[in-house]
Parts: C-alpha cells; structure tokens; sequence
C-alpha cells in the first residue's frame, strides 16, 4: 500500500484476504486510477488489453503501489519452492 492511502479500521477481506498492508489488484486499480485522477481509464465494458495493463502499471507505480514480497495467493505467502512448482507447471502446458 501506498503511504498516501490509509483505510479507516483494521478490516481486511476475510480469512481468504490479502496480507497486512496488501490490496486485491482491483482495487489497486481503481485507487491507482482515482488518485491520479484518471477515473476515465476505467474499463469494465470489454476484455483487458496489454495497453490497459501497462497504463494501471505505469498509475500504481506513480501512486506508490509496489509487488508484494513475498508474492501471496488468497492471503498466504507463496513459498520460493511452490512459485517453482507452479513455473514448472506452467512450461509443461
């Protein structure tokens, strides 16, 4: 999370959330979107384009929104050998 957002209250998303000071990528998105007042880049009216990736990259990062280390899945940190085995997976298909 970015130093220029604070939330109100200590929620999170449940027991299937995103690690302490995390966000969803969605709601980076639009947080990304909002504080540079870019709210026009919103798209939710077709498929995602690798231009629209890049552009909510090159807005996340300018607000302060950094890869989470280590990298998690449904609130848990993904170990160093599961990110392997996952690779592995995926070069197989």
């Amino acid at each position: 999370m970015p130093l220029s957002v604070s939330r109100r209250g200590g929620f999170n998303y449940g027991g299937m959330g995103v690690l302490k000071d995390s966000e969803w990528g969605c709601a980076m998105e639009l947080l990304s979107l909002h504080l540079t007042d870019h709210m026009e880049d919103c798209r939710v009216n077709h498929s995602v384009r690798s231009e629209d990736v890049e552009r909510i990259g090159q807005l996340a990062e300018e607000v302060g929104f950094r890869i989470s280390n280590p990298l998690q899945s449904f609130g848990k940190a993904i170990t160093p050998q599961q990110w392997e085995d996952l690779r592995k997976i995926r070069n197989s298909s």
